[in-house]
């Protein structure tokens, strides 16, 4: 989630020592009841350093600590007897770099958290191997999403196949036996000429340790005759489930059922009604979305359901 201020946000420094100069940090701290956080806030504020002989923004010599949970924006230097502090004396260049945003461990607070050091994007299947120094991660599945059902040949009249169902979502915190594992990237279902749509298959962490179902095909048209969309892929595997969005229905002279969505893809959206012909359906979003219907109006032949959309594995490492 982005977040922003609507207002200019002031923030107070405490008096110089009158010997020595310190570094102060100014931090947004974010905690989050979910990971482990006493309470939903984001705020910012400043750490105060030790007043330290020779300290400068460049050694940061008795900065205090940046919090768990926070984000260091600034590095002031305050120097010693000071009454004002100068644009010049305010760090913003370097600070964010050199201190990543520190989220805690689930079930811990304050200082004890671990850094994001990296994002793995997994888009075929294969052997995880973690950047140096991950310690832990958090690992996210979307399943293959179904396809949409296709027509079959018509005479007069109209038929429209179901929307496929969106690939489910399934994720886990591991702190453990994640390095080379093997891992299954959910293909999405493939459209059938003139039947119902396939369904698309999971995405698999270690087989077993977390699965995302898949989306299920939509159902094949019938001459004038409502047809059913493909559910949703059920919840799966994972400390965090959710189900895939179903396809929905399609109902003959009013168009051909839309895909379901998944966790981080839209389903293909529904087609405009052709007055005399046939339409083959579109193909669902990256990742997981489900495909439309393929869809017939007037004496013409079969048509296809669109294809659902691979899955993908996404993970967040942390040391």
């Amino acid at each position: 989630t982005l977040h922003t201020l609507d207002a200019t946000e002031n923030v107070t420094i405490a008096a110089a020592d009158p010997s020595n100069p310190r570094v102060d940090r100014v931090v947004v701290r974010v905690r989050d009841a979910f990971l482990g956080d006493v309470t939903n806030e984001i705020d910012i504020f400043v750490v105060a350093g030790t007043p330290t002989g020779g300290a400068t923004l460049t050694n940061c010599t008795g900065a205090g600590a940046v919090p768990g949970s926070s984000l260091l924006i600034a590095n002031v230097l305050v120097d010693a007897a000071a009454s004002s502090i100068v644009t010049a004396k305010i760090d913003t260049t370097g600070a964010s770099n050199n201190n990543p945003l520190v989220r805690p461990a689930v079930g811990a607070s304050g200082a004890s958290g671990s850094s994001l050091i990296g994002v793995q994007i997994l888009t075929s299947s294969g052997t995880y191997t973690p950047t140096t120094g991950t310690t832990r991660v958090y690992v996210e599945l979307v399943a293959g999403g179904g396809a949409g059902g296709g027509c079959p040949a018509i005479g007069s009249g109209s038929a429209a196949g179901g929307g496929g169902g969106g690939g489910g979502y399934a994720a886990s915190l591991l702190t453990s036996g994640f390095s080379g594992v093997s891992y299954v990237i959910g293909a999405g279902g493939t459209g059938v000429s003139a039947g119902a749509g396939n369904a698309g298959s999971d995405t698999t962490w270690n087989a077993t340790t977390i699965v995302a179902k898949s989306g299920a095909g939509g159902a094949a048209g019938v001459l004038n005759t409502a047809v059913f969309g493909g559910a949703g892929g059920i919840a799966g595997t994972g400390q965090v489930t959710s189900p895939g969005g179903r396809g929905t229905a399609a109902i003959n002279v009013l168009g051909n059922g839309a895909g379901g969505s998944s966790y981080l893809g839209f389903g293909a959206e529904q087609s405009a009604t052709p007055s005399s012909s046939t339409l083959t359906g579109n193909a669902g979003s990256l990742y997981g979305g489900g495909g439309s219907g393929g869809q017939s109006n007037g004496n013409v032949g079969v048509n296809t359901g669109g294809p659902g959309a691979a899955g993908i594995i996404r993970v967040w490492e942390f040391r």
